[in-house]
């Protein structure tokens, strides 16, 4: 079964694969994104992370797009020092490959059984956003090309988890450097 406190019970604390998760789960950018979001796009003055396409010809280049910046998220961030000019997943100066976040996540697969899907963690974000009071105008602006979560199409019908589930669990301490 896919469901998100079995995967954070599983997942190996202070990895990159947990950052990419927990950056997924909450912010419902690309996995493309993600590897390439460094410290300095995030502002937690201003509560906002600004994600940047992740294409490499720079005339498809989309613009970039203020996320919010969730609580729980920005306290597992903040929670240790990192170099502003570092990636995120990787908390170093070089970014974390896409092929290597592939493959952790294709071990965790065969670790566990459960099979991490970047596009549901894309959709459980949306979900949580529009249960937090956001528009379904402003969800699709911050996540563009995301399907629309179940609960603008049918009431009562909940896609993954909760916004109660998005905070961040007891048992997933901030990473530690």
């Amino acid at each position: 079964a896919w469901t998100l406190r079995r995967i954070e019970a599983e997942l190996p604390t202070g990895s990159s694969l947990e950052r990419l998760y927990m950056l997924a789960k909450l912010t419902g950018g690309r996995r493309s994104e993600l590897l390439r979001l460094r410290i300095q796009d995030i502002s937690f003055e201003e509560q906002v992370i600004l994600i940047r396409g992740a294409r490499k010809n720079p005339r498809k280049q989309p613009k970039p797009r203020a996320v919010p910046l969730l609580d729980s998220l920005a306290a597992y961030l903040s929670s240790a020092s990192i170099d502003p000019l570092a990636y995120v997943c990787s908390l170093k100066r070089t970014p974390w490959t896409a092929n290597a976040a592939k493959c952790a996540c294709r071990r965790f697969t065969a670790r566990t059984g459960i099979r991490l899907s970047m596009q549901k963690l894309r959709r459980t974000a949306a979900q949580s956003l529009c249960e937090g009071g956001l528009s379904l105008e402003a969800v699709a602006a911050a996540l563009p090309a995301v399907t629309a979560p179940a609960e603008a199409v049918a009431p009562g019908f909940s896609v993954l988890a909760s916004a109660s589930a998005l905070a961040l669990p007891p048992s997933l301490p901030p990473p530690s450097l």
